[in-house]
């Protein structure tokens, strides 16, 4: 698909970005890199041919423990509202029920996703309380992001509320991240499901090792693999020339790219 003379020639969708300022341990402790508001961006998905990205706000998720979730999502949709490149996830903290009834409005938003959660950033372990957040999502027929590969939120811990809720969409974040070296925990999480109702997304920094994603794509296919970037926390040239690049068929590689997202999110996209 790919060459060193047309590479990112093919229009990508970018399911897990982020904007705001990368502050996790303190509102006062902003680090030096990882930060962007919407219209920087807006810069990025532009240089690098992806036409749309789903976002959600950094104040909804640092710092830990603390993130002011409401007020974060009102800035997203806003944000939204003003560039057509982005599309929302409403973020819900289920220690913030407040959330969970913003999320039902917000998401009468035809440029609103699904809701983003994180086990990590709102202080958690999602086997305590995956039962009400994924009980909410299938009542309102919701796709779910969420943070994945930590002691909170290890994939085969989400393999049995996907299994109760058998109309749930579910999406695990950051394809190889794990608390140990084991790099196919997410492969095994859609592997169990017995619905097929389980994701994954590329946002990794451990998707640079060899194998990860050619693996992924022999194992459970490349229809259950949508592209993620986790811009701007990661550098999204690389987290696109990945799959661009990968030793995989270019109809994969698409599908990745872009037709998966389609297919699931559907019309979202559209302007």
């Amino acid at each position: 698909m790919a060459t060193y003379n047309n590479i990112f020639s093919f229009p990508a969708i970018d399911i897990h970005g982020h904007f705001g300022k990368n502050c996790p341990f303190g509102r006062n402790t902003e680090r030096p890199f990882g930060s962007a508001e919407p219209s920087k961006v807006v810069e990025i998905v532009r240089k690098f041919n992806i036409s749309k990205i789903i976002v959600s706000p950094m104040e909804s998720l640092f710092p830990f423990g603390d993130a002011d979730v409401v007020k974060g999502n009102i800035s997203a949709a806003q944000a939204v509202a003003e560039n057509i490149e982005l599309r929302q996830w409403v973020v819900v903290d289920p220690n913030q029920p407040a959330s969970y009834k913003q999320a039902v409005e917000m998401l009468k938003n035809k440029n609103a996703a699904g809701i983003k959660i994180h086990p990590v950033a709102h202080i958690y372990d999602i086997k305590d309380k995956g039962a009400e957040i994924f009980s909410f999502a299938q009542e309102h027929n919701l796709i779910v992001l969420t943070h994945s590969g930590d002691a909170q939120s290890l994939p085969q811990d989400f393999v049995p509320f996907a299994n109760d809720f058998p109309n749930l969409k579910l999406i695990l974040a950051h394809l190889g991240s794990s608390p140990n070296e084991d790099r196919m925990l997410h492969v095994r999480a859609v592997e169990m499901s017995r619905h097929g109702n389980i994701y994954v997304d590329t946002s990794s920094a451990m998707n640079i090792l060899p194998d990860i994603v050619e693996n992924a794509v022999k194992r459970i296919g490349s229809d259950k693999i949508l592209f993620g970037s986790d811009t701007p926390l990661y550098f999204t040239p690389m987290q696109r020339a990945r799959i661009e690049f990968a030793n995989i068929a270019d109809a994969d590689k698409r599908k990745i790219l872009r037709e998966n997202a389609i297919k699931l999110f559907g019309d979202v996209f559209n302007d």
